[in-house]
């Protein structure tokens, strides 16, 4: 980047003076940033115009700002933005197209750049002019670094990984998410526009840990979230076996069972035609996967007393190698691809035995059988710390509920119970002090709750548990 920046900079000096203000009207591309850095190195102010632009706005933009060239690219979301900067140009505004812009650049020898006042204007920032016309505002290099470090430092960017769909022209993406990366040594993952599919595919590839946005983004990607592609039994079930691994290391359990999963089967789809044509017949294709899917005895090797056994194994290990079969076409010694003739895929069976949904979507219960004699509310609040940990480093599309949680109904029933104790004892001391007087009274309330104490301290020496 760095060396980009220095050619580009190098490049704008041999038709642009220092001071000199150039306009981009472009979406999130690589050529934007370069660009961005370039000019300030150089010391020309960039001017950010909105890809959204209508042609007059643009006008008015490139006007005002007295930019004296565009940089665009060749087409954006179906229109065609490079005739539009074809319209504009005139002999006062020379124009740029990104397409290869990059590579002749990188072809340019860098060459000694000047000393930039940080006071100095670095870039001519424009609103979106819904109230009005687009308004300008002008921001210094002190300011633009100023207020990246600030925000950089605020977010925790340091060493992390962000995605940032935030657009260029505005402060938020050319300044607070591709400078805020750089004085943070951070990692901008940089999507051309916002798509919230794109963007929640892009956080799970990338492993981003921030993202910056506004509050209709964030609405956006949680209503893409409960729209996305649902995940596939066999993966649900590689998560549930997984999780149990985590829960199996918490002390307090006996069992976790897996209830929900469906048993994969290897399904051919066959078009009989196709068989026909080609001289295969239905029974010898079946004989041919027959015989090729076996495990027979080979005999063994007795090693020192160690004996190994030995086994011819055809079977076969993945979809891959069941479409690379080879059989025999006819009566003929010609030899044809099993994924030739059928369509071969893995997937549950059908119907599904005994599925489980939980708000609508097809779910796998775990359920985690307690070791006796345990506290059960104690191994709550632990299954609950753990799920909670284990949900957030699981992919988009994943989540972990409670579908029963006994021990909040043990609480319930255990509060309950004390409840009543402590009425009773409340109802039984108060009556036995009217009838008997204060003194009198109070001695024989005592009565009640030294039972109850004597009988759990026997309960507990005879090891009776309290159910």
């Amino acid at each position: 980047m760095e060396n980009d920046a220095r050619r580009c900079a190098s490049w704008l000096l041999r038709s642009f003076e220092t001071g000199d203000r150039i306009c981009v009207w472009a979406p999130n591309v690589p050529e934007w940033v370069v660009l961005q850095y370039g000019a300030a190195l150089a010391g020309v102010v960039l001017v950010t115009a909105n890809p959204a632009f209508k042609p007059s706005e643009l006008e008015f933009v490139l006007r005002q700002s007295r930019s004296s060239a565009l940089f665009h690219l060749a087409n954006f979301r179906g229109v065609d933005t490079g005739a539009v900067a074809r319209e504009i140009e005139n002999t006062a505004l020379r124009r740029f197209d990104f397409d290869g812009w990059l590579d002749q650049i990188r072809s340019m020898p860098a060459t000694p750049l000047p000393e930039i006042d940080p006071g100095h204007t670095a870039q001519i920032q424009y609103t979106s002019g819904i109230t009005g016309r687009p308004k300008g505002a002008l921001l210094h290099h002190r300011g633009l670094v100023t207020n990246a470090s600030y925000v950089a430092a605020r977010a925790g960017l340091e060493g992390s990984v962000l995605l940032s769909p935030m657009p260029l022209f505005h402060t938020a993406g050319s300044v607070m998410s591709v400078l805020g990366c750089m004085t943070s040594r951070a990692t901008l993952v940089l999507p051309l526009f916002f798509d919230p599919p794109t963007v929640l595919q892009a956080i799970e590839a990338t492993k981003a840990e921030i993202v910056f946005g506004v509050p209709t983004m964030l609405f956006a990607r949680i209503d893409a979230m409960k729209t996305a592609p649902r995940v596939s039994p066999r993966e649900l079930k590689d998560v549930a076996e997984d999780f149990r691994k985590k829960l199996y290391q918490l002390s307090r359990i006996s069992k976790v069972e897996l209830l929900g999963v469906q048993d994969e089967r290897v399904w051919l789809e066959l078009d009989t035609r196709k068989l026909a044509a080609v001289g295969v017949h239905v029974n010898s294709l079946i004989k041919d996967l027959q015989g090729q899917n076996v495990v027979l005895p080979s005999g063994n090797i007795n090693a020192n007393g160690t004996r190994l056994l030995l086994e011819t194994s055809g079977d076969f290990p993945n979809v891959r190698a069941i479409e690379t079969l080879l059989t025999r076409v006819g009566t003929t010694d010609s030899l044809v691809r099993l994924a030739d003739l059928v369509t071969v895929r893995r997937d549950s069976v059908s119907p599904k035995v005994k599925p489980i949904y939980f708000n609508g979507r097809p779910a796998i219960v775990l359920s985690v059988v307690m070791q006796p004699d345990q506290d059960v509310t104690q191994l709550g609040r632990k299954l609950r710390a753990a799920s909670s940990d284990y949900e957030r480093r699981l992919p988009i599309g994943y989540a972990i509920d409670l579908a029963t949680y006994q021990a909040d109904q043990v609480s319930a029933s255990v509060n309950s119970a004390l409840s009543s104790v402590a009425q009773t004892f409340s109802v039984v001391a108060v009556l036995v002090v009217l009838f008997l007087g204060l003194r009198a009274g109070t001695v024989a309330a005592m009565i009640v709750p030294f039972a109850v104490m004597f009988s759990l301290i026997g309960m507990r020496a005879l090891g009776i548990a309290l159910e």
